[in-house]
């Protein structure tokens, strides 16, 4: 079974985390929580836990571009043919889709050659 993974903004550094996602029902804040592992008794502990703006969470794909960095939702890909693409969650379908920067059309990410892709940026990041 696939490990949903997610990154978000850091409100405190700036920095962007990695790891599991926690939303408070009360104040709908974001949180990344990192989970670490004790080897030798096979149980989870808390390595870092802060939060994050809530507009920045990304869900990873679970996939990786053509230089190996792993793609999550909100990143925007370069394609081969110099076509720029934003990786977005379709929730119909539980998976992503890419849609073009003119929102003319999209793409089943499922169906794309990931090895096609270099990711550059994402749609939180200033130029």
């Amino acid at each position: 079974m696939k490990k949903n993974k997610f990154r978000g903004k850091s409100i405190k550094s700036g920095d962007w985390l990695y790891g599991d996602l926690i939303v408070e029902k009360e104040t709908v804040n974001a949180f990344i929580v990192n989970f670490g592992h004790l080897a030798k008794r096979f149980i989870r502990i808390i390595d870092a836990f802060e939060m994050v703006e809530q507009k920045t969470v990304g869900q990873s794909t679970g996939l990786v571009d053509a230089n190996n960095v792993e793609i999550y939702e909100g990143d925007i890909l370069l394609r081969q043919d110099d076509e720029y693409f934003i990786v977005e969650r379709e929730d119909e379908s539980a998976g992503f889709i890419l849609t073009d920067y003119n929102r003319t059309y999209t793409l089943n990410f499922h169906n794309e050659d990931p090895a096609w892709y270099e990711v550059d940026g994402n749609i939180h990041e200033e130029d």
